[in-house]
């Protein structure tokens, strides 16, 4: 027995031994046999640099204190246009920090111009409003703006700047312009038209005429069905209507001065260049989107043409920036998607032209340092998407690890703000931001969106990341009524209690002037039994 424990011994310390040399020979690996993977290395560089110049802030909410703005305004420098993406056109987080921004930027850094991704006719109404227009504000947010702007966010936003523009204390007003052609409102057709009937009747009503073609109805909006069916010839007939106008103008430009004023004229002149934009653009998106779109299906496209009036548009949108400040708009908050602002080049030859990028990237060309490309995105959670059906709520749980938005969650902060500026230009963090990273993008349609590749330095100067979101808050389509109810909530449930207690004091009172007149009537009647009867006197004749 004794000889049996001794064996087990000597094998438990032999393997014992065994053991250890074998954990000494893995310690003694050379790196180049136990070495991590490179793209490993890479990608805690990354993030240890992410960390390291990632400047938290407390809230995305506006109404609250400044001091955590002061970082951003550092960042944003003297740009003259500042790009406000969003990743979704349906993510809370990014409208109210896109708000707070715009209230801050106007308060302190002299920001007189609010530009949005909205049609350059609908602007005139939101414009109007927030300048002290008596149009109400449920009105303006149903008719002026697109259905993505239709929010609480908005709403607030857009009373704030007219109670600031009311203020005789604030000299400087903002202003707010559309700069997107997706659809032909009145007010640029009767901006022309008014102009001509001053400078020159004799053209007004070949005007007349050929922007009728544009106006469906004589509805607010450009009619879509006429371009439903047209070929390319057809397309062409609509923009050279359109270029008759424009060249009316151009041609008399000199001999129209002298009836108006310079100003006059460049206004009546860009609204005619905002009807050939539209003539261009619109009838490529509606054929597209009646032959391929419906709410369960969304084509991916396979050839630049079929979505050539989203990057011809994008041109346009660009011109019309570039226009308003050669206009002396002011300094500018421009509010688009992420896919807009971004300085993403691209080259492409569709329809008879170049197009080299997106609007950033033009807006970059023209305007060099004084635009400034401000990027949101997010890690995970919900927003509103399927706007041109019904919105509605999608959620993304986790994002791509190896993507943008995964990168940008391994700081594990709540909401930051990053400047890509002051990042080394050479080394894993470089390589990094100078190379293609798939980034989540979700637009109009349904569902959680698709990857699209970014370059993040050529992209965007100022990121602004938040690990969760939540959706847009979408304000109803009886918005006139529902809404002021939603706004005065307060005060109407205290109006109801009031009500009812008013009621409830008045049945009370009711019910005791009644029981004091009951409890009178009783004793009188009491009062009357009790007595005796009178005594008759009966007189003889």
């Amino acid at each position: 027995m004794m000889n049996v424990n001794c064996s087990t011994g000597r094998l438990m310390h032999g393997g014992l031994a065994v053991l250890l040399l074998c954990l000494l020979c893995m310690t003694m690996l050379t790196p180049a046999q136990a070495a991590p993977s490179s793209s490993h290395d890479t990608g805690d560089e990354v993030t240890s640099w992410l960390r390291q110049h990632a400047v938290p802030f407390t809230t995305a909410e506006p109404g609250s204190s400044d001091a955590d703005l002061r970082p951003l305004a550092q960042m944003i420098g003297s740009a003259q246009v500042l790009g406000l993406g969003e990743e979704t056109h349906g993510t809370h987080e990014f409208f109210a920090m896109k708000a707070r921004i715009i209230e801050y930027m106007v308060q302190h850094m002299g920001v007189t111009a609010f530009a949005m991704e909205d049609d350059w006719g609908m602007s005139q109404g939101v414009d109007n409003y927030i300048n002290g227009g008596s149009q109400d504000i449920w009105s303006v947010m149903l008719n002026d703006l697109f259905i993505t702007w239709r929010t609480q966010e908005v709403k607030s936003l857009l009373e704030w700047l007219r109670t600031y523009n009311a203020d005789p204390a604030h000299p400087h007003k903002v202003h707010f312009y559309g700069i997107d052609i997706q659809s032909l409102e009145r007010p640029t057709v009767d901006g022309v038209l008014n102009y001509l009937r001053k400078v020159d009747p004799s053209q007004v009503e070949t005007a007349h005429t050929i922007y009728q073609k544009f106006i469906g109805d004589n509805q607010n909006v450009g009619g879509w069905s006429q371009y439903k069916n047209l070929d390319q010839a057809g397309k062409q007939r609509y923009v050279s209507a359109a270029k008759q106008i424009y060249d009316v103008l151009h041609t008399h430009q000199a001999a129209y001065i002298q009836h108006s004023s310079p100003q006059a004229f460049a206004e009546a002149l860009q609204d005619a260049r905002v009807v050939v934009q539209y003539a261009t653009v619109v009838p490529d998106r509606i054929q597209q989107d009646y032959a391929l779109f419906s709410a369960d299906h969304l084509p991916q496209a396979t050839d630049p043409s079929s979505y050539y009036w989203f990057l011809q548009r994008d041109v346009y949108m660009a011109e019309n920036v570039n226009w308003l400040q050669q206009h002396n708009v002011g300094r500018m908050v421009l509010w688009a998607h992420d896919d807009h602002i971004a300085r993403n080049a691209a080259l492409y030859h569709i329809n008879g032209v170049t197009i080299e990028g997106n609007m950033g990237f033009y807006l970059q060309r023209w305007l060099g340092a004084r635009y400034l490309p401000l990027g949101m995105t997010f890690s995970s959670g919900s927003f509103n998407a399927n706007f041109s059906f019904s919105p509605t709520s999608y959620t993304i749980d986790t994002p791509n690890p190896y993507s943008l938005n995964g990168t940008l969650a391994s700081v594990n902060l709540p909401r930051y703000m990053l400047d890509l500026r002051q990042a080394p230009r050479q080394g894993a963090v470089a390589d990094w931001l100078d190379a293609g990273q798939a980034f989540r993008t979700v637009g109009m349609y349904p569902g959680t969106g698709k990857d699209e590749i970014y370059t993040p330095r050529q992209a965007f100067d100022i990121i602004i990341h938040f690990q969760r979101s939540h959706p847009s808050r979408m304000l109803s389509s009886q918005a006139s009524f529902f809404g002021t109810l939603y706004d005065n909530a307060n005060y109407i449930i205290l109006g109801i209690i009031a009500f009812i207690a008013l009621i409830i004091i008045l049945v009370a009172l009711l019910r005791w002037h009644y029981r004091r007149r009951l409890a009178r009537e009783r004793a009188f009647i009491q009062k009357l039994r009790s007595s005796p009867p009178a005594t008759q006197t009966t007189t003889s004749s």
